[in-house]
């Protein structure tokens, strides 16, 4: 495979560069008083090239920015970009001073771009895409317009038909420099025909290659050239061949990607469908024995072999309860991955329906309240203002939130008390969580609400947990319109503040009769509480 990949770069060299010169050297040893001034077809030729160079740049930015070109190749895109548009403004010109000057300058700019290939790869990570590519088409833009509107400040390039020494020698150092670029194309390729693994998929080193050593041949031959004589055309043609060689390459190049990343997306949605099937089963066949397993734990714990007098054997009693711990904190971990995966594929919905904040602040009180208790802690509900009693949302995902949050809350707070305060203003619903526990870093904050994240150290890690809370709870916050702000103090507590959107009416016309006389219902059958670690302020 070397070895044809070396024939291959030889065969090209002799088609790019040698070839062309000695052609243009017979045409013009053949025809040496053979002009033909045809400036429609000139133009014709100097905006297809243009249009290509533009072209060609704009899909090498895209490539590059998908990673399917090195960032090393965005020194090409903007060698052309320049280059383009100097050639464009040139077509666009009959004759003058800036006729000649725009087409030389763009040779030189293209040549000097192109040899920046060799820059040092430390210094091509540093480049900023988007502002290079815009600053090099700004000032090639300016330049241009410059010199056409103002062509007294601009050197002779053509005196009796001949060009100037300075003309052939701008032109001379554009060439020079498609050279220098050809020499760097060049070693890439040889490298990667030296390696021992399977041909290389891409040839844009043999590509560019071919296209700066075309253009180094033009800038070569333009010193043998004269206005409008056969060589003249014959390295306009040269050129013009540089860069459909690259295009059509590189629509090529970019329609196989396209393609490839169809495929790609077609097997991502198939492996997500079956994903999707997946936790479907999951859901099914986890939750449904877990369920059991708890539920029949706590049959006897309260009314089986303990009852309500206790258990006989104490050993007895410690198994059942680590039974029920274990069963409840696996279908919570069942639940959290179930959530996360709806909240990843998009598939994750906000209801919009009617629920009665009193009763969900209720049931809060009565869950935290015995939590706090078995942890010695105190739980602490404080109502700022008469919120109205019934809102239209998502109750269910709110209570999850604050479950999620005042959960953590109690689980890193070893003594002291855990504060929930809630109030309503301009059209807000805010949760206010604070606790007198182990506190957080920056650090811990910064990356809090990402999957698997917990508080940092080996202080955290005996509280357990499996840091999905705060990601799915980010998440819906998000999906109902809320955010979730954080603030704490390494040993002095942690606040969280849930806020969000909320919409209330004191006679809710968009609620029906049963939803209202039902959340009504609920709201006067609720029971006092009774925990006495429970304060309502």
């Amino acid at each position: 495979m070397p070895h044809t990949r070396g024939a291959l770069l030889l065969g090209s060299i002799s088609l790019s560069i040698l070839l062309p010169l000695l052609l243009g050297y017979f045409l013009g040893y053949i025809y040496p008083e053979w002009r033909w001034e045809h400036h429609p077809f000139h133009s014709s030729i100097e905006s297809i090239g243009a249009f290509s160079a533009i072209t060609i740049a704009v899909l090498m930015t895209v490539m590059v920015n998908h990673g399917h070109l090195q960032k090393r190749y965005v020194l090409v895109a903007i060698a052309l970009i320049g280059m383009g548009t100097l050639d464009a403004l040139h077509g666009m010109l009959y004759s003058g001073k800036s006729y000649v000057w725009l087409h030389s300058v763009a040779t030189m700019v293209g040549g000097v771009l192109f040899a920046t290939v060799w820059m040092p790869q430390s210094w091509i990570e540093r480049i900023n895409v988007a502002r290079l590519i815009l600053l090099v088409a700004s000032l090639t833009v300016l330049f241009g317009l410059l010199s056409v509107y103002s062509p007294e400040l601009l050197p002779v390039m053509v005196n009796g038909g001949e060009f100037t020494q300075i003309a052939r020698l701008i032109n001379l150092s554009g060439g020079v420099g498609f050279l220098v670029g050809s020499a760097y194309f060049i070693s890439k390729f040889l490298v990667e025909s030296m390696q021992d693994s399977a041909e290389v998929e891409h040839y844009e080193n043999l590509i560019f290659a071919n296209h700066c050593l075309l253009f180094g041949a033009a800038g070569l031959l333009f010193e043998f050239s004269s206005l409008w004589d056969s060589g003249w055309w014959w390295w306009h043609l040269l050129r013009l061949a540089a860069y459909l060689i690259v295009l059509v390459y590189f629509f090529q190049l970019f329609k196989a990607n396209h393609h490839l990343l169809q495929s790609k997306k077609e097997l991502l949605e198939k492996a997500t469908h079956t994903k999707d099937e997946f936790m479907a089963s999951m859901s099914h066949e986890l939750r449904t024995p877990l369920t059991s397993i708890i539920g029949n734990s706590e049959f006897l714990l309260d009314e089986g072999i303990c009852g309500r007098s206790g258990c006989p054997h104490q050993d007895a009693g410690n198994i059942l309860h680590s039974i029920r711990n274990a069963g409840n904190n696996q279908l919570a971990l069942v639940n959290d991955i179930l959530d996360m995966s709806k909240i990843e594929s998009g598939k994750f919905t906000i209801d919009e329906v009617p629920y009665d904040l009193s009763v969900l602040l209720h049931e809060l009180e009565q869950m935290f309240a015995t939590r706090s208790a078995d942890a010695g802690l105190t739980f602490v509900l404080d109502q700022k203002n008469q919120e109205p009693h019934l809102l239209l949302g998502d109750g269910l995902r709110i209570t999850q939130i604050l479950i999620n949050i005042v959960g953590n809350a109690i689980k890193f707070t070893e003594q002291g008390e855990v504060r929930l305060t809630t109030w309503v203003n301009q059209g807000k619903l805010t949760f206010q969580i604070k606790d007198t526990g182990i506190g957080m870093s920056r650090e811990t904050i910064d990356s809090l609400f990402q999957r698997f994240q917990q508080a940092d150290g080996s202080i955290s890690r005996r509280f357990g947990g499996n840091g999905l809370g705060l990601f799915i709870s980010n998440n819906l916050a998000g999906l109902m319109g809320g955010e979730i702000d954080v603030s704490s103090e390494e040993g002095a507590g942690s606040t969280f503040q849930l806020t969000i959107p909320h919409s209330s009416t004191d006679t809710p016309a968009h609620f029906s009769e049963s939803e209202t006389s039902k959340a009504t219902s609920v709201l006067e059958k609720r029971p006092t509480p009774t925990a006495t670690n429970l304060r309502i302020t």
